[in-house]
Parts: structure tokens; sequence; C-alpha cells
């Protein structure tokens, strides 16, 4: 951030901002999960100077890689190597499953407290 924004500086309008595009991000990727297209929405608003924003989608993205990495941790593989897991398909749906519950929970919990907050 310039130092003249720093004057400008609104942090519940930052918050308001950031919350807004995490939840949309979230929304976004279940729709369509090519981790690629945020990234390159991130450059846009980096560019932008859109940081608030930038800050949304960078937390949707850990929220959704740790969510992930923690589903298929706890999944029964055939077979593990560091650069791969093998599951049935039973498995992987049942995994797929949980990261979506995950991930909807998460959106209907935030938007359940700011829901209240602004109440």
């Amino acid at each position: 951030m310039l130092s003249e924004e720093l004057y400008n500086y609104d942090a519940e309008a930052w918050a308001g901002i950031s919350n807004a595009t995490y939840l949309a991000t979230l929304n976004a990727w279940l729709i369509y999960n090519d981790f690629k297209i945020y990234e390159d929405a991130l450059l846009i608003l980096e560019e932008q100077g859109q940081y608030e924003a930038c800050h949304g989608i960078k937390m949707a993205i850990a929220f959704i890689e740790d969510t992930m990495a923690n589903r298929f941790d706890e999944a029964e593989s055939i077979s593990e190597t560091d650069e791969e897991i093998i599951l049935t398909h039973d498995e992987h749906a049942k995994v797929s499953t949980l990261i979506f519950q995950d991930i909807m929970t998460e959106i209907y919990e935030k938007q359940i407290n700011q829901y209240k907050k602004n109440n």
C-alpha cells in the first residue's frame, strides 16, 4: 500500500470487500475448480490495486487447499507416492463430497455470522 493510501484506509470497508471476495471465490470454486482462473484474477486485481479483494481470494484459496489436503490425508488410498494418491472411485466420490460439504459449511457459517453482525 502506498503511504497516502494508509491515510484513506477504512478497516471496515476493507474487511467487507475482503470477506465478500472470499465468499464469492468459495462459491465460484464449487462451480469451476481450476485454480488458474483465480490466480489470473489475483494478477488483474493486484495490477488495479484492489488489495482487499486479493486478500479475500488468497484466503479462499488457502481454505480450499487446506480442506483438500486434510480430506485427502484422511482418505483410504489404494497406493500412495510423494506425487500421487490412488483412490477407489467410491473413496474419491466420498472425499469430493466431504470437500464440497466443508466449503458449503464455511460459506453458510460466514454468511450467518455476517448477518448476525449486521443486525
